[in-house]
């Protein structure tokens, strides 16, 4: 047998022999019929199954087929009918398809041949079957409608042939009986010729309004159930496929309404995983997280939804950007400008002295100082200067500042109106590092299950960190409400909170967790119409209905209405109404220091006055008393 190439893509042709009652067709004419069916498939491989009690000539020809197939390149072995499931197995990690002929012309065979498809995997090889005409006309479909000998299902690849007829069929199971399709005309001058070019569920789109039964919960937007009526982005799409693959949905309930979660107590799923799991269900139309776990146990649908995670947490109050008008400009520029304040000041101080021969006092400073300020906060001047050194030295000082205040102007008001929050944590190990948030996220969902069963360190610390599971959020809206209402942040795909951002009781803010999630509808596994589902979704990608549901379920927001700029809030001019406060309290302030020196000032002048009028007084009445006539000289000296 020829070794295989990696890329090589392999085709089983396993040939359950007739019996010793008769031979296998001509060698020509079954080469011919193997290899054209081959292509059609196309495989590259031919295994050939023949019954341990074929006759010489049957093994003689079977051989004969397969030296025909390895000249053509075709890898080929011929195995027992025993062995069938046995070779299978054994090259099912080494072949990538099978296609099984089977060539019945006995009952005996036809009863063999159902008894080993009993437990056989009907799905993972193509077929091919072979009938004489008494074996085909006693299992013909409308012979026994009812009657699944063969084991089909609904996406078996199967192809019926009956030599001579030209006639291919295609038989597979629908609902409760095999359906039948003519595919094909074969002949050995004309070859396979198709009767159409349609792909596999492009012909088997029509499940004829067969009962699907699917699992939903309540949790909006993503899903609405109430009264056998479901909305929401995936009931949409749920109900897109049942109007274009033409089957009735069939609503089933779980115990537990969640998604559902791995139970390592009792060894089992929960809530909606428990139902596909356990088959009764095929469908669960909700968001699904595809995660790693539930691969094992569950088939997903082709993604809806791709978004990153986020931790959601109230959005923190704005508080007072004291250091806002500040920021404007660099530091750099702010000396620049206090150089030029002062050194115009300077330069004037100097014009005047020399021109107007004052000294240069500190009054005479502080008076231009106050001058050149007021020009650089747009103001004007009381009189403007005569003299030419002055006007030349005023109109630079205007232009300067005219440039200075558009450009600080200009940068305020970007940085006003392009607000930055100041956030406690802006990755997980900053979450993980503040320590002051609880961790919730959805009850008996993907992400509790990530964060169970994870070995990353970061994410071990945040599992410490997360409520209670009693206390989890079980919807998206409860979820948000504790978002609201406590110091809590949710672990969430980011879409799911776009979807519902304008029904928030408070603002909330997402910070980036750097992970990626798909959403998808969860099937149950090996169910025969996941394939048709996915056939479905990816055109609805291809012709924009995906879209046109995620417009219609999950932005309810309507852009016009919503403004893309922040608005300025009064904490952003807080600032400057705190100057204006504080100098209006700082001037009357200083009034009443003025006025009580003013007032202690001329009640000292008050009563030094009186004090200088009292000395005065009595100076007046001593000079008067020494001058009044009448009184005696004073006496004279004694002398020695």
């Amino acid at each position: 047998m020829r070794t295989v190439t990696p890329t090589a893509k392999i085709l089983l042709i396993s040939l359950l022999a007739a019996s010793s009652i008769g031979d296998i067709p001509k060698v020509p004419n079954y080469f011919s019929l193997v290899t054209q069916v081959h292509t059609y498939f196309g495989t590259s491989c031919v295994f050939l199954v023949r019954s341990r009690n074929d006759t010489l000539n049957n093994v003689y020809r079977e051989g004969e087929i397969v030296r025909k197939f390895s000249h053509e390149g075709i890898l080929s072995l011929t195995v027992e009918f025993l062995r069938l499931n046995e070779t299978l197995q054994f090259y099912s990690k080494r072949v990538i398809r099978a296609l099984i002929v089977v060539h019945l012309r006995t009952r005996e065979l036809v009863a063999e041949f159902s008894k080993i498809t009993e437990n056989f995997e009907m799905t993972s090889p193509c077929w091919l079957l072979i009938l004489s005409d008494k074996i085909f006309l006693e299992h013909y479909p409308t012979a026994r409608p009812c009657e699944n000998t063969f084991h089909l299902t609904f996406n078996t690849e199967m192809l019926v042939a009956r030599p001579p007829h030209p006639v291919i069929q295609e038989w597979y199971w629908l609902v409760d009986r095999v359906k039948t399709e003519d595919l094909a005309i074969w002949d050995l001058d004309t070859g396979f010729a198709l009767g159409n070019n349609m792909s596999l569920y492009q012909r088997r789109s029509n499940l004829e309004n067969s009962r699907i039964s699917v699992t939903v919960v309540d949790n909006p937007p993503m899903i609405t159930f109430a009264k056998d009526s479901i909305g929401g982005l995936f009931g949409g799409m749920l109900m897109e496929l049942s109007k274009v693959a033409n089957f009735t949905v069939e609503f089933v309930e779980p115990k537990e309404m969640s998604y559902g979660s791995w139970n390592e107590d009792e060894k089992r799923w929960t809530g909606m995983m428990e139902l596909l799991t356990n088959r009764k269900a095929s469908i669960a139309a909700a968001d699904f997280s595809i995660t790693r776990p539930r691969l094992e146990s569950v088939d997903f649908s082709l993604p809806l939804l791709s978004t990153r995670n986020k931790l959601y947490i109230r959005k923190p109050d704005g508080g007072i950007q004291w250091s806002a008008y500040w920021q404007a400009f660099a530091p750099g520029i702010w000396i620049l400008v206090e150089v030029l304040i002062f050194g115009t000041t300077m330069l004037l101080t100097l014009i005047a002295a020399v021109n107007k021969f004052r000294s240069i006092t500190i009054d005479v400073f502080t008076n231009y100082l106050l001058l050149v300020f007021g020009i650089y906060c747009q103001q004007g001047l009381p009189e403007f200067p005569s003299d030419s050194p002055s006007r030349i030295a005023y109109l630079s000082i205007f232009l300067s500042a005219l440039v200075v205040a558009a450009g600080y102007s200009a940068a305020l008001i970007s940085y006003l109106t392009v607000t930055s929050i100041a956030l406690p944590f802006s990755t997980m190990e900053g979450f993980v590092k503040d320590g002051t948030y609880d961790l919730i996220v959805f009850r008996d969902g993907a992400e509790y299950d990530m964060f169970a069963t994870t070995t990353e360190p970061t994410m071990m610390k945040m599992w410490g960190m997360m409520k209670y599971r009693d206390l989890l959020p079980e919807t998206l809206l409860e979820g948000f409400q504790q978002v609201c209402d406590e110091k809590v942040a949710f672990y969430i795909p980011a879409v799911l909170a776009d979807t519902v951002s304008i029904y928030l009781p408070c603002k909330v803010v997402g910070i980036d967790t750097k992970r990626s999630m798909s959403l998808a509808m969860a099937l149950s596994k090996g169910n025969p119409y996941n394939g048709l589902i996915n056939y479905h979704v990816q055109r609805f990608r291809d012709h924009g209905i995906l879209g046109r549901l995620k417009d219609l379920y999950g932005r309810p927001q309507n852009p016009s209405t919503v403004s893309p700029h922040s608005e300025v809030t009064v904490w952003g001019v807080m600032p400057v109404l705190a100057v204006l406060a504080g100098g209006m309290i700082f001037s009357i302030l200083v009034l009443y220091l003025e006025k009580i020196c003013f007032s202690n000032r001329k009640r000292w002048v008050k009563d030094k006055e009186k004090r200088l009028a009292n000395i005065k007084s009595e100076e007046i009445t001593k000079i008067r008393l020494r001058n009044r006539p009448g009184r005696l000289p004073p006496p004279s000296k004694f002398y020695p």
